[in-house]
């Protein structure tokens, strides 16, 4: 009996130690949760690229539907920050002086590629902006050691999309009287944050699209890992979401100064119905809100995107926002 007793007293001790470090683990993880969801999201955001210019301008014609396009594969630099990747799309007869700009932030399709579903662009200046990290990574359960770099490049996207608008409005070709910022599915996420940012720089957007957009990342996040068991889902989903809370939908949607395009679908698995009903009842007026009977969009679903592409341009030249 008393070899038994022997026996026990170190693992009492063993498991004691555990359950402390654990604890103090946990307790480590909430603060550093809470802190990161404390303060002013703006500071958190704020990167000084300062002037940007281009330092790679490689350019090449496109033919569309509606003629021939320009397309320049640009590459943005400032203030010693990380490199801009733009394709800014002009039509090769320029008939306007000036044209309206859409800047579109895409979901698994960026950049170039995002430009390559809309078919009829007519005498308005394009851009496909490209995220700072792949969103295959975002999307695709990156490994524990690129978490650190994935944090980094969400909260780099919205002072990389005010350096490129304020470096839009430099140029000749631009209408800075028209700007509109494009948001489709995981573009749309980011979009109130990164319009919210350009208002603090005095840049100001005329019309915003979010397509296939939610808010609450927490939410968000929780619906997107159901391969992980709920106990442990939670915890992932508010750690994750406390890394990139500063662009949390709902911290800047009631700033937001614009006109407003939401579109979302009714049986997306992708946004929960709670995440999307919150973002477009926090989306500030004047706002439309277009319910699609469809799933989560994808590049695959061709007839679905050109609606989508459809509802947001005749959305845009209802209101002369475009030509």
């Amino acid at each position: 009996m008393s070899n038994q007793i022997d026996w026990l007293r170190p693992m009492k001790r063993i498991i004691i130690i555990l359950g402390l470090f654990f604890m103090s683990l946990l307790l480590v993880i909430c603060v550093w949760g809470l802190v990161r969801r404390s303060g002013d999201s703006i500071q958190k955001l704020t990167r000084d690229y300062g002037a940007v210019h281009s330092v790679i301008d490689t350019s090449y014609t496109v033919e569309k539907p509606d003629g021939k396009r320009i397309y320049h594969d640009i590459i943005l630099y400032g203030s010693g920050r990380d490199s801009i990747l733009i394709t800014l799309s002009l039509p090769e007869e320029k008939t306007a002086k000036r044209l309206p700009i859409l800047m579109i932030l895409g979901g698994l399709e960026i950049g170039r590629k995002s430009l390559t579903y809309i078919d009829t662009t007519g005498q308005n200046a394009l851009i496909g902006y490209n995220y700072p990290y792949s969103p295959e990574y975002w999307y695709e359960n990156a490994g524990i050691g690129e978490i650190p770099a994935i944090q980094n490049a969400v909260l780099e996207v919205p002072s990389q999309v005010s350096a490129i608008l304020r470096w839009t409005k430099g140029q000749t070709w631009a209408d800075t009287s028209r700007i509109n910022l494009l948001g489709y599915s995981f573009g749309a996420i980011f979009l109130p944050s990164a319009l919210h940012y350009t208002q603090t720089n005095n840049l100001y957007v005329n019309a915003g699209i979010m397509a296939y957009g939610g808010a609450n990342l927490y939410e968000l996040l929780y619906s997107n890992l159901a391969d992980v068991p709920p106990v442990l889902r939670c915890g992932i989903a508010w750690i994750a979401s406390s890394a990139i809370y500063p662009v949390e939908p709902l911290l800047h949607l009631p700033i937001l100064k614009g006109e407003f395009l939401l579109i979302n679908g009714t049986r997306d698995k992708k946004i929960p119905d709670k995440s999307w009903k919150t973002l477009q009842q926090a989306t500030p007026e004047p706002k439309t809100i277009k319910n699609l009977d469809e799933s989560h969009m994808h590049p695959r679903k061709t007839e679905l995107t050109a609606t989508i592409v459809r509802l947001s341009r005749n959305w845009l030249r209802e209101r002369d926002y475009i030509n």
